[in-house]
């Protein structure tokens, strides 16, 4: 890139910024993505004249996507991967085991949903919605929330089948009874008699029940639910001010919900049991189909992601254990915890010989043959373990010599075969 191509890019990015804080300042929807579009221009610039990179991309030498170390003992399968794609907007592609692309959807928020209205200007001026949740349908359409954008269902030809318009985040989970359930947010610009504390601009977090035709069964407010619990402390644990507390902005995080399979053998947790992240308070908390508290986990792991259900009294946690940044080997781990004890045990946990950190994001997922996949959001990478080796990892490579951080990978069943998709996709080429 030239010095008259960097002068233009330049001169625009200002320009755009001023109009952004119009937009702001004004509640004017028109130049906004003109703006967004020019600012992700002008990161790039920066990063290539400074050197320095965004989180989500980092730098490497790596041509292919895929290292099979073991391919005797890797859990079958297509697998599922979403995340960052070129031009930085999301992805998600299904991938076989040496990483070849069985089929891709390409997500752009400005096409998916042009002139939405019901996203806050706040959140429209910090972030570019990203994939966070999926869920792929048994016809192969895939539902998904674009962070604090809205939850969309499309098929396998891309087409929008719906879209959901509240500001939906993190985590999407299909219950045995067909239902969707994901987290919600509205952004409050104003005090509330019912959050003494809370200083406006603050996020209010809800919990959404859905049908997958997109339509909203039943929603509930988190802090309520606390509230309701005798769990009201925890609505102010992350206030520093002394003497009355003083809150505001993203003070929860809540980033996963789950509800216990009718499947699985229960125990102290039962079907229809739903358990919810609160990242920001380092809280997992399990709710019963009413509402009320069964048990909450606190204190044993560090800004946490993806808690599972693993049988009736276990739950496994991803624990980004993000205190452990100022080592010159930072490190993220996997625990299990029992509903009887609050002391964790340490299904697996980065080293200085097989490093294994993320700052941010993070899942995992129990395979059938007794593996584990692993996604280390941040770094871009998603590995599977035999008890504790390395048998597949995937690398989310993108052009220009870049990694891309990944929302999730996730090992699909025996029915989304490649015979599924081709058979399947010939049907976009009939109907266009």
């Amino acid at each position: 890139m030239d010095f008259e191509q960097v002068r233009k890019i330049l001169s625009a990015s200002i320009i755009a910024f001023i109009l952004g804080v119009i937009t702001t300042d004004m509640h004017l929807y028109f130049p906004y993505e003109t703006f967004q579009k020019v600012k992700s221009g002008f990161r790039e610039i920066k990063s290539r004249v400074s050197g320095d990179l965004p989180w989500y991309l980092h730098r490497t030498d790596r041509t292919t996507t895929v290292d099979v170390f073991n391919r005797d003992v890797i859990q079958p399968g297509l697998s599922l991967v979403t995340g960052l794609g070129p031009g930085n907007h999301s992805q998600a592609s299904v991938i076989d085991v040496d990483g070849n692309v069985i089929h891709n959807w390409q997500f752009d928020w400005f096409e998916l949903w042009p002139n939405a209205e019901h996203v806050h200007d706040h959140l429209k001026s910090i972030t570019i919605p990203n994939t966070h949740g999926v869920k792929l349908m048994s016809n192969g359409d895939l539902i998904f929330s674009l962070e604090y954008a809205g939850l969309f269902r499309v098929d396998l030809c891309g087409n929008v089948i719906w879209r959901f318009p509240r500001m939906t985040h993190h985590s999407v989970f299909l219950d045995d009874a067909g239902y969707l359930w994901t987290l919600g947010l509205d952004y409050s610009e104003s005090i509330s008699e019912n959050l003494p504390g809370y200083a406006p601009g603050y996020y209010d977090f809800k919990i959404f029940k859905m049908s997958t035709d997109g339509e909203l069964i039943q929603e509930w407010r988190l802090f309520e639910l606390l509230k309701d619990n005798n769990l009201e402390s925890l609505l102010y644990m992350s206030s520093i001010k002394p003497g009355a507390p003083v809150l505001t902005d993203d003070t929860l995080h809540p980033n996963d919900i789950e509800i216990f399979p009718s499947t699985m053998k229960p125990g102290f947790f039962e079907s229809g049991d739903i358990m919810v992240s609160m990242r920001n308070i380092h809280t997992v908390a399990v709710f019963d189909s009413s509402m009320k508290i069964k048990k909450v986990f606190t204190g044993s792991f560090i800004r946490q992601h993806d808690p599972d259900f693993i049988d009736g009294n276990t739950i496994s946690v991803f624990d980004n254990y993000t205190h452990t940044y100022t080592l010159d080997v930072p490190y993220s781990r996997i625990l299990y915890l029992t509903s009887d004890s609050d002391v964790p045990f340490i299904r697996y946990s980065g080293t200085d010989q097989q490093p294994f950190y993320t700052h941010v994001m993070g899942k995992h997922e129990h395979l059938d043959n007794g593996n584990l996949l692993i996604t280390e959001a941040s770094q871009g990478r998603a590995f599977e373990l035999k008890d504790n080796d390395i048998v597949w990892q995937f690398h989310n490579v993108l052009p220009e010599g870049l990694i891309g951080f990944i929302d999730e990978v996730q090992r699909l069943g025996p029915e989304f075969d490649e015979a599924f998709f081709r058979h399947n996709v010939q049907k976009c080429s009939t109907n266009n």
